[in-house]
C-alpha cells in the first residue's frame, strides 16, 4: 500500500497509468508499454519462448490497446466536451 491508500499495481478508473506512478516514483515502470512491446521485451529477455498462438493474441490485444487509446484521446476534444454539454452522445468507435 502507499500513501494514497491504493495498492502499488492497482490500476486508476479510467487510466493507462497505474496508480503508483501518480505516488511516488517507481523505478521499475517509468512507462506504459503497449502489449506488443510488452510481448517482445518478455521474449528479448527470455520471459516468454516465442509462440504462434500467442503472438496472434497479442496482436489483437495491441489493436484494442490503440484503439482504446485513440478513443481516450477524442473524449477529451474541445468537441467531444460541447458535446456532451449539448445531451449529445459522443460514441467511442470500438
Amino acid at each position: 500500500m502507499d500513501s494514497g491508500g491504493k495498492k502499488a499495481n492497482e490500476v486508476c478508473h479510467r487510466s493507462v497509468v497505474p496508480c503508483a506512478a501518480f505516488f511516488g516514483p517507481n523505478p521499475v515502470m517509468t512507462q506504459v508499454l503497449s502489449p506488443r512491446q510488452r510481448y517482445e521485451q518478455d521474449l528479448a529477455t527470455g520471459v516468454l519462448l516465442p509462440d504462434s498462438a500467442q503472438a496472434s493474441v497479442i496482436a489483437e490485444f495491441d489493436d484494442l490497446f490503440i484503439r482504446l487509446i485513440d478513443a481516450a484521446a477524442r473524449e477529451r476534444t474541445m468537441w467531444a466536451r460541447a458535446q456532451r454539454l449539448l445531451g449529445r452522445s459522443v460514441t467511442p468507435e470500438l
